[in-house]
């Protein structure tokens, strides 16, 4: 494939690899042997709809004001968000010492660089790099950023107008893990899996948050795209998605 001048990304147990093909080695690429299928990377949409009370999700901290949050509240595990990016500047998402709670920002769509060591796209940012204001990378959208909250925020900047630490996301002590996607199905699979290869360089159980999807193919699990996160998942290494933004709307056939 590299032989061809396929750029590899992810590779997973179960054989699925997510893969930039130029166009003209397609059908080159496509006669290799050993291939069982190809499928093209759909775009997603973003999903959010309802939250924390909906879920019935209690929060594991019974103060309302941060720092003083009694209980875990998510320290030592890794909240990984793969969406439209996130605000890294965002008081929410800081120590109390002022330090970015961020390890990594990897933003898709950034074709300046340095690329993850692991993917040959992108750019990478280090919460070192975070902390002296580097990134370039921005949540134009806010839609990453509003996730986030929910997921990790502290509440310590609480504004407009409400009363402070008014909002308080489930894990406000976890360390954080941002991917700024492309939207293709190949840019969330290589979101996911590098959230998840960082949090074992670091020895840390990871949940990675995906309020996006689609409606391609089948709904029943069989899909590349559904097989290949599948694959990604384990223990320490969990997965979870936004839930009912679709359940109206009468997509299914049965």
């Amino acid at each position: 494939l590299t032989a061809r001048g396929v750029l590899i990304g992810t590779r997973l147990p179960n054989g699925t690899v997510t893969a930039k093909v130029p166009v003209g080695a397609f059908r080159d690429v496509a006669g290799l042997a050993g291939l069982r299928r190809i499928t093209a990377a759909h775009r997603v949409r973003k999903n959010l709809d309802v939250s924390t009370p909906e879920t019935q999700a209690t929060p594991n901290y019974w103060t309302l004001s941060s720092p003083n949050f009694v209980g875990e509240a998510g320290a030592g595990v890794i909240i990984g968000n793969v969406d439209s990016g996130i605000d890294w500047d965002n008081d929410d998402f800081k120590n109390p010492d002022g330090t970015s709670r961020i390890l990594f920002v990897w933003d898709q769509n950034d074709a300046v660089g340095p690329n993850p060591s692991e993917y040959g796209y992108g750019t990478e940012w280090t919460q070192a790099q975070i902390d002296a204001g580097a990134p370039r990378e921005a949540d134009t959208d806010g839609h990453g950023t509003h996730v986030m909250g929910i997921a990790a925020g502290d509440g310590s900047s609480t504004g407009n107008g409400q009363p402070g630490d008014q909002y308080i996301g489930v894990a406000p002590r976890a360390d954080i893990i941002n991917v700024a996607t492309d939207f293709s199905t190949t840019g969330v699979i290589d979101g996911v899996n590098y959230i998840f290869q960082k949090a074992a360089d670091l020895g840390k159980d990871a949940v990675v948050n995906l309020s996006l999807g689609n409606q391609f193919g089948a709904h029943a699990g069989p899909e590349p795209f559904d097989t290949a996160l599948d694959a990604i998942t384990g223990a320490g290494r969990i997965l979870v998605v936004a839930a009912g933004t679709a359940g109206g709307q009468s997509l299914h056939a049965g």
